[in-house]
């Protein structure tokens, strides 16, 4: 690991304290007084900086017991070595619940694999790491989020984007740690290891495909298993044999198809399933068996149709996660959903059937649909015939969700001619579910003309990804005014052709925002900042062509400003990349705050592509 210097180091130590105004009495106290501790313990090492971090971000100024351990480990082993005691220290903190679900990391390997934060968590759930906790009224979802997020504060596992965390990955030396701590308790077998002990003793195992001899033989007392790459026959056939399953991991599995999926249903007690492959086209109806099963993914497959008779009979279902699934009969039964994405709808009768299973999910948290009101082809020969549906039926359906509890939703807009025409008579009427925390509309050919009116202000609203034609005032006066939001991802499709059509974000609204992320079309940006503007934005990342010449001496008005990324759309001559990179160093050297900065270099095509919010 390459040692940072004194000031790269407190810029990252700094920047990975969570509120230190409210801990700390006064800037000088943080930065003279526990940052100098902490770099002679640390002397630069860059994962120690984080790791302590995130231990000061869970307890009171100073922690002299802590710095004593943390000094000596680093004291006798300044390296490696001197790191994993560190870890030691963090990991022997956490509470037993928390240091089982950070070990269970460790079946997410090699190196560099992310992970999607609602995947760990209904695995957690399914494995039974997460304690029922009936005094005080929450749900096994959210104590194991909250399990989730002290990892995050700690920073023993890092988010891959700013904002609501939906992936992390872990770092090199720390999934070293918690694989080796994995391993000694018998906690998790990899496939190197299981070559070397006795089968009859695994309860958890992650294989990583590569010999085609690979079976689970022997596997008698396996409670999970998760496979990476090639599905060998021998492993096909005897997985129906592991009766005492929980979970079934082939979400990052490759050649499985309908065949191999048959016979599943004999694992009575699984609860978790995720499935891969693009040749699994159906569910076998005999599935119906799996009345234990909670969560059903089956996303990285082709399936678009949940048989009835598992709908009926697998009533315990709270996750089901699909590319695009049409509503079927029975999923009316299905009363403990919590997250349900992506349901499908291609013309009035599917929309009417999507609306009314939601509003009788009261327990649904997370919902996703996928717009298509243009299908062609024979896979949607249904909807080709159907109408799509009007103005008013759609402006309904809206208005039935709106009441309902959804606190996150997902809008993925496929169609052009009949989905854009109808979306965009909608846009007046558009208003969200007054509980909803997170909207995401992902598309890549459809802008809403203007920002909806109705969705300001929202009260609850934390985490916005929206696409307009073009930035204009209003579309910032009805975004500023959501009091709660934090993380904001906007993409536009053209930027003004005049200068004095600039919009100027004042200092009026976005009050908590801390995370924007901004990217036009046609490579412009067509808005600066004003005196004020964002006063809590913490990190901004801007995506533009150079041709444009955007104007960003407004960056040094963002008063705490930490992290700036910029991605540079350039021909092949770097010398224009290089001017605007010197440019944009020369702003942030002269920021009060310092700001961390990065400029990404991006070779311009011919034809530009749309921006896809995620």
């Amino acid at each position: 690991m390459k040692h940072l210097s004194k000031t790269d180091s407190k810029q990252l130590f700094l920047g990975r304290l969570q509120s230190p105004k409210k801990i700390y009495s006064s800037e000088t106290d943080l930065e003279e007084g526990v940052f100098h501790d902490v770099w002679n313990i640390c002397g630069g090492m860059p994962l120690a900086m984080i790791v302590i971090a995130g231990m000061l971000n869970r307890k009171s100024p100073g922690c002299p017991e802590d710095n004593k351990s943390i000094k000596k480990a680093l004291e006798k082993h300044p390296t490696l070595q001197g790191m994993r005691r560190i870890l030691r220290i963090c990991y022997s903190d956490l509470s037993l619940p928390v240091r089982t679900c950070l070990l269970y990391l460790s079946i997410f390997r090699p190196e560099d694999e992310t992970v999607e934060k609602n995947r760990l968590i209904w695995r957690w759930i399914a494995e039974r790491f997460i304690p029922v906790l009936k005094q005080e009224q929450v749900t096994l979802w959210e104590t194991a989020e909250s399990y989730f997020n002290e990892l995050v504060n700690r920073q023993l596992i890092q988010p891959v984007e700013a904002g609501d965390v939906v992936k992390v990955k872990v770092h090199d030396v720390v999934l070293e740690f918690i694989a080796s701590v994995a391993a000694e308790e018998n906690f998790v077998t990899s496939d190197m290891v299981l070559r070397c002990k006795p089968r009859d003793i695994v309860r958890r195992a992650s294989l990583n495909c590569i010999d085609d001899d690979e079976s689970t033989g022997g596997l008698s007392q396996v409670r999970s298993l998760t496979v990476f790459g090639v599905l060998a026959e021998p492993m096909k056939s005897s997985i129906v044999y592991l009766q005492l399953l929980r979970v079934l991991d082939f979400k990052d599995a490759k050649g499985l198809k309908d065949e191999d999926v048959q016979g599943l249903e004999r694992l009575f007690f699984l609860k978790y399933l995720g499935l891969g492959g693009k040749f699994v086209t159906k569910l076998p109806e005999k599935w119906k068996e799996l009345q234990n099963l909670e969560a059903l993914d089956v996303r990285e497959t082709a399936v678009k149709e949940l048989p009835e008779a598992i709908a009926r009979r697998c009533s315990k279902l709270a996750c089901l996660l699909a590319r695009r699934l049409a509503v079927g009969e029975g999923m009316h039964s299905l009363l403990h959903l919590q997250e349900l994405s992506m349901v499908s709808v291609t013309d009035a009768a599917s929309l009417d059937r999507m609306t009314n299973l939601v509003v009788g999910l009261t327990k649904l948290r997370k919902l996703g649909v996928s717009l298509f009101f243009d299908a062609t082809g024979d896979q949607h020969q249904h909807a080709v015939a159907a109408a799509a549906p009007d103005d008013a039926k759609l402006a309904a359906s809206l208005e039935r969700i709106e009441k309902c509890g959804v606190e996150s939703l997902l809008l993925d807009v496929v169609g052009e001619g009949k989905t854009r025409a109808a979306l965009d008579q909608l846009v007046e009427k558009w208003a969200l579910p007054r509980r909803l925390q997170k909207f995401t509309m992902r598309s890549e050919h459809y802008y809403f003309p203007k920002a909806p009116p109705k969705m300001a202000p929202h009260e609850s609203l934390s985490h916005l990804e929206i696409s307009i034609a073009e930035l204009r005032k209003s579309d910032v006066g009805v975004l500023c005014t959501m009091p709660s939001l934090f993380y904001l991802k906007l993409s536009t499709r053209s930027s003004p052709l005049e200068a004095d059509q600039t919009v100027v974000i004042t200092n009026v609204g976005f009050q908590c925002l801390q995370v924007f992320w901004f990217k036009c079309q046609d490579g412009g940006l067509g808005f600066d900042f004003g005196d004020g503007a964002m006063a809590q934005l913490l990190k901004l990342d801007l995506h533009f062509k150079q041709a444009k010449k955007p104007k960003l001496t407004g960056i040094s008005n963002l008063s705490s400003l930490r992290q700036f990324h910029a991605t540079v759309c350039c021909g092949k001559d770097d010398s224009e990349f290089k001017a605007t990179e010197e440019n944009i160093k020369q702003i942030v050297s002269n920021h009060s705050k310092n700001p961390t900065w990065e400029v990404t270099m991006e070779m311009e095509i011919d034809k530009p592509t749309a921006a896809i919010s995620i």
